[in-house]
């Protein structure tokens, strides 16, 4: 019988709740062994309770113990080259667990030329960067981000202006012509700057003539192929990347100031018998004249530049399809002054189907605005900043523009960098809009007809406007205007059929195309000067040498092209490509060529005799050799081109006149490119580490080469010829390691690749191509037997100790002996060799320093590429290291001759001190 009151019995009840409810909340202890399928006990498997972030790991022998808040709890088991395992607790005490392999580098989709394959199938050497690796670094281009990460991909900044691409090569400079590769994004041909980074979800680096040969004749220099984002099947999924940052240059070079300038251009032109200039007196003296001034004109030049990235996507899909929609924004203001850089991108790709049939496009749009840094009197602005001297005054309320600038007194012709910085402003409005819409449709299972329509348009946009100023010797002597647009509009029509089977132990893939393309480009440009005023930029405001040129250009591709892959038992297997191109940049009778590719590839692990080895994943052998063409040359250069124009007067009349520009070269033809490439593939434990390696032989023969004619030809450009042959050889290596340790995750990579570049033969035995253009000459010959744009000058050999030593020497063009081996008197030494100058060598030993014993010094192009990228992740956090450079390569350091070269009385570094 019952006898508690109601009070009682709801008291009662809630201790029982309690007690139940704390029974229950008590941690289970389980434990177990994991191991892996074939390999037994596997350490290092994180194990997590779903949905906490309560976890371990098992220890050396596959054990591990896990406290769990209640039956219902599930354990989720994750490793590095695993797929990934959760199982439910229940009444067990003890779960043992088999890890199965996860080889998702095997099973990757990487895109090949108009279409896709298994990485395991592959069967040519190509790179594959996915966008996970390109967002590690915050960078306004994608291809920024390739540095280091692919072997024997070259990736060159181009004189780190703000939004500037990178020059890309691939396996060293196959070329004296254009070296570029061809950039294709979703299918489309485009210059390297079309994508945003944060749109790109997989970049494709084609590199040998097996895997770039379905492209033709634009292939030789290699091909990228970058595959944009689509959506995914879901809710609409918001993402916004973002990052503001600053950038400044980590150092400034140590400059002399305005006394030490002075001191050192008396101590040069009292020895060389020159005029010590008036500025220098006056410092050195003490002179009132002097108000003390000592300008740092480094400070003013460079600046803490803002650099901000704002990307906003939003993408989702359903079965019927998906969409990817993006919007971003970059803006760079540069470190130095007056050299900002904006960009605004839209993107929108879509996809959908339904039945056999399957439709979408990709769209982008960018507009960008960007000052582009000033320049004057020859010099860009740091050479100018370094070459100013202290005593001259930034600003000069008396000179028309309100800029100081060297006067006589300084003795020297130094522009005023910060005036021509401000009193130059060379403007840049660009607009891309390119995409492509395409169609499909699967007739029967396997058998897939493609419609590709493409477009590529942009209208580049530039407005210079010099105002008159008095900044020195070199003033800006005349306001000038000049306003030019370049409308270049590209259409692709690409038709290809494809047909994938299987049968039995056998896969056959076939791939039959046809493609056209079209370009465009339109020029016009107006300019004159004595503009009126300084704020409109009006063309109906110039006051006299008004001139508008313009010009209008065309060329055409037709391509024929096909594909067969085949595989038998996923052990053998064989790519053989051929593709026909007809190109109107050349002759009538040169202008179609045919470039072939077979590669074939083993894959050993698949073998029987293989099964001893159970940690190997993948063992693949491959070889392909291939030829490539190249068309990158200007239009009509087989055709003699007259310019109109050349007007004269006779007889008080006034006439038009036409002069030959070019001189065609109707017999040009193709440049060909022939590669072979052997390579070997590994992957070892479920993934966990894998490694490439590649050899590669690449020849260019016929080399289209621009050929400078001198003046009396009657010719105002360069010829364009079939030169010569260059040969690029290397070995290429990348090996990666993954790893799982707890809840903390890494991977390390490291690649390198090495460039054997020759020049085998140019026009004539003899010939040589002088290049490299510095402000003391020439720097480069490009010469058989050496590497392209090698460098060339005098051999230097110490420095001269005594007169002895220089008697003992071939004369340098400024003996200080007299013709009977005197020593000249010492009023007389002045401008003269003298000890403390450099030693050349006598290289021709006919007792003189001549141009003749110039020689190659030294190359730009390295022996050695290496990258190292290490990428690390803890509970939702993540840190990446990256190190890239070269080994092998010389540069020519003009910056040590604006430094060094105490010439002009110029401002030097504190070098010179010594």
């Amino acid at each position: 019988m019952n006898t508690a009151t109601p009070i009682t019995q709801i008291v009662l009840g809630f201790l029982a709740l309690l007690v139940s409810s704390i029974g229950h909340a008590q941690n289970q202890t389980i434990s177990g062994t994991v191991e892996a399928e074939e390999e037994g006990p596997l350490p290092g498997v994180n194990i997590l309770v779903k949905g906490t972030s309560v976890g371990t790991v098992t220890d050396v022998e596959g054990d591990y113990q896990i406290a769990v808040p209640s039956d219902d709890a599930v354990l989720v088991f994750s490793a590095v080259g695993y797929t990934t395992e959760e199982v439910t607790v229940g009444n067990q005490s003890s779960i043992d667990v088999l890890m199965l392999p996860d080889i998702k580098s095997l099973s990757e989709v990487v895109v090949v030329g108009y279409g896709t394959q298994e990485k395991k199938d592959l069967t040519s050497a190509i790179s594959s960067i996915d966008a996970e690796e390109i967002a590690r670094m915050p960078v306004p281009n994608w291809d920024n981000a390739l540095q280091g990460i692919s072997p024997g991909v070259e990736i060159q900044n181009n004189q780190g202006r703000p939004g500037a691409s990178s020059t890309i090569r691939i396996r060293g400079v196959g070329s004296i012509g254009d070296t570029d590769p061809l950039i294709v994004v979703d299918g489309v041909p485009v210059g390297s700057d079309a994508v945003m980074p944060t749109d790109v979800e997989s970049v494709q680096v084609l590199k040998d003539a097996a895997a770039a040969a379905i492209y033709g004749s634009r292939g030789a220099n290699g091909v990228v192929l970058i595959t944009t984002k689509s959506g995914q099947v879901g809710a609409p999924k918001i993402a916004l990347d973002t990052y503001i940052g600053f950038e400044e240059p980590w150092k400034q070079l140590d400059l002399i100031n305005a006394r030490q300038w002075a001191e050192l251009v008396t101590e040069n032109n009292t020895n060389a018998g020159g005029v010590v200039p008036l500025r220098a007196q006056q410092i050195l003296s003490g002179d009132p004249a002097y108000d003390g001034r000592d300008t740092d004109w480094q400070d003013a030049m460079f600046q803490q530049g803002l650099i901000q990235q704002h990307n906003l996507s939003v993408s989702g899909g359903s079965e019927a399809g998906n969409y990817y929609i993006s919007a971003g924004f970059f803006d760079q203001q540069g470190i130095l002054i007056k050299t900002p850089y904006k960009r605004y991108n839209i993107r929108v790709n879509s996809e959908w189907g339904k039945g056999k049939f399957t439709f979408g496009e990709n769209i982008a749009f960018r507009y960008e605005n960007n000052r582009n840094e000033a320049s004057g009197g020859g010099r860009s602005l740091i050479e100018a900043t370094l070459k100013e001297t202290g005593p001259v005054p930034i600003y000069d309320e008396t000179n028309l523009g309100g800029f100081g600038g060297p006067d006589a007194i300084d003795g020297h012709d130094a522009n005023n960098p910060i005036g021509l910085a401000h009193r130059i402003n060379d403007q840049n409005f660009n607009r891309l809009l390119t995409g492509s819409v395409w169609g499909q449709y699967e007739f029967i299972d396997g058998l897939t007809y493609k419609l590709n329509v493409g477009f590529n348009n942009a209208d580049n946009g530039n407005e210079r406007l010099v105002l008159e100023s008095d900044l020195g010797p070199k003033s800006l002597t005349q306001t000038e205007l000049r306003q030019q647009h370049r409308w270049n509009t590209g259409l692709i029509l690409e038709n290809t059929l494809n047909f994938e089977r299987q049968f039995g132990k056998h896969n056959l893939g076939v791939l039959a195309g046809i493609t056209a393309e079209r370009y465009e480009s339109r020029f016009f440009r107006a300019q004159g000067v004595g503009l009126q005023g300084e704020e409109l930029t009006v063309l109906d405001l110039i006051e006299e040498q008004f001139q508008i040129e313009g010009d209008d250009r065309q060329n055409r591709l037709y391509s024929l092209l096909g594909r067969v892959t085949y595989s038998y038992n996923d052990r053998y297997l064989l790519t053989a490509n051929v593709r026909r191109d007809g190109s109107s940049r050349f002759g009538q009778d040169f202008r179609y060529g045919i470039f072939p590719s077979v590669s074939v590839g083993w894959r050993l692990s698949e073998e029987p005799f293989m099964d001893f080895w159970s940690g190997l994943d993948n063992l693949k052998l491959r070889a392909s050799y291939g030829t490539l063409g190249n068309q990158n040359i200007g239009d009509y250069r087989y055709s003699d081109y007259i310019k109109i124009g050349a007007n004269y007067n006779w007889n008080g009349e006034r006439y038009i006149g036409a002069v030959p520009r070019r001189f065609g070269t109707p017999d040009i033809k193709w440049e060909t490119v022939r590669q072979f490439d052997i390579g070997v593939d590994v992957d070892l434990f479920s993934g966990a580490f894998s490694l490439t390696a590649d050899y590669y032989n690449k020849e260019t023969e016929d080399m289209l080469v621009a050929v400078p004619l001198p003046a009396s030809s009657g010719s105002l450009e360069d010829i364009t010829l079939n030169s010569g042959s260059v040969r690029n050889r290397g070995l290429e290596l990348m090996a990666t390691y993954r790893k799982n340790v707890g809840d903390f995750q890494f991977d390390v990579s490291a690649n390198l690749a090495t460039i054997d570049n020759e020049v085998l033969s140019l026009a004539t035995e003899g010939t040589s191509i002088t290049q490299g253009n510095v402000e003391f000459g020439s720097a480069t010959r490009t010469e058989a037997g050496h590497p392209i744009g090698s460098f060339y000058g005098l051999v230097t050999d110490g420095i001269f100790q005594s007169y002895e030593d220089i008697r003992n020497h071939a004369d340098q063009g400024t003996s200080p002996f007299d013709e009977e081996g005197n020593l000249l008197p010492e009023d007389e030494l002045v401008r003269r060799t003298a000890p403390g100058d450099i030693r050349f060598v006598d290289l021709n030993n006919d007792g003189a320093i001549t141009a003749e014993d110039r020689d190659f010094i030294g190359s730009p192009i390295p022996d050695l590429l290496y990258g190292f990228t290490f990428n690390a992740a803890w509970r939702g956090f993540d840190a990446s290291i990256f190190f890239q450079g070269s080994e092998g390569n010389d540069v020519y350091a003009e910056l040590i001759a604006w430094t060094e070269g105490m010439h002009n009385n110029f401002n030097g570094g504190t070098a010179v001190l010594n």
